[in-house]
């Protein structure tokens, strides 16, 4: 019976800085600690992820990120049941998940249909445009006068463009995040309610 020796004996490769052989199973080399260009890239790809990942759970406005994430999670769920499409959306889906429905609110008192109205939104351009304009204006929102009150501002905001809907507008379904990204965009001002951290920091909103 034979054995192949080759299995057996330690793969080496060329440093790159100083030319010797060094096994290659190590990222540095054995005689002057140059990292490999394998190693160099894992480390940099590591470096990236963990940036990327601190900036996003690190910044100063993380629930600008956490409603939109809220919003294309509802927005899977609708598509996954079957009923979304580019410009629409089933009557029947969107009601199941809490769009705004005067006759359910008027006989069954459902009121909470004012809040989930606003994270259903009504086909695919629709929810696009929407967390488009929640990123661009929610982040200075939420910079500006802290995420507490940016929270809250958005929930009212919301709830009172749903009640807009629920007077103006009663024999229509309605969904979406466009009466909260109105009062955030009414607010995109200076006002007695901004941190004074924010205002030192030199930065004003247009």
């Amino acid at each position: 019976m034979t054995t192949d020796q080759t299995s057996r004996e330690p793969a080496f490769r060329v440093c790159t800085n100083c030319g010797r052989l060094t096994p290659a199973e190590r990222p540095d080399c054995a005689y002057c600690g140059t990292m490999s260009v394998e190693a160099l890239a894992e480390r940099q790809e590591a470096e990236r992820e963990h940036r990327f990942l601190y900036a996003l759970f690190m910044r100063s406005n993380p629930f600008v990120m956490i409603i939109i994430g809220v919003n294309a999670g509802v927005f899977l769920l609708e598509w996954m049941a079957g009923g979304m499409g580019g410009l629409s959306a089933d009557p029947e889906v969107i009601r199941a998940f809490g769009a705004k429905d005067n006759a359910l609110i008027n006989q069954q008192h459902q009121y909470w249909r004012l809040v989930t109205a606003i994270f259903i939104h009504i086909g695919f351009l629709h929810f696009l445009l929407n967390n488009y304009a929640l990123w661009i204006i929610g982040q200075e929102i939420e910079r500006l006068y802290g995420s507490a009150r940016f929270v809250v501002l958005y929930l009212l905001t919301g709830v009172v463009g749903s009640l807009a809907s629920y007077t103006f507008n009663p024999n229509a379904q309605s969904a979406g995040a466009s009466g909260a990204i109105f009062g955030c965009s009414a607010s995109w001002r200076p006002s007695p309610f901004a941190t004074a951290k924010n205002c030192r920091s030199g930065w004003r909103p247009t």
